[in-house]
């Protein structure tokens, strides 16, 4: 949450554009989940870098 509001990012309103293609799965924003989760800390990070967080 920290590093998607230090990069001006509603998650809300990008599920909400994300729902306008094909075979879209609804997840909401958590805590950790996901097929992902083995690779999505390495770019959350250097993107927290990036952002000073």
């Amino acid at each position: 949450m920290m590093l998607a509001k230090a990069l001006n990012i509603n998650s809300h309103e990008v599920l909400e554009a994300a729902k306008t293609k094909w075979n879209f799965l609804d997840f909401q924003p958590g805590l950790v989940g996901g097929h992902c989760i083995g690779v999505d800390p390495y770019y959350l990070a250097e993107a927290g870098k990036k952002s000073k967080i």
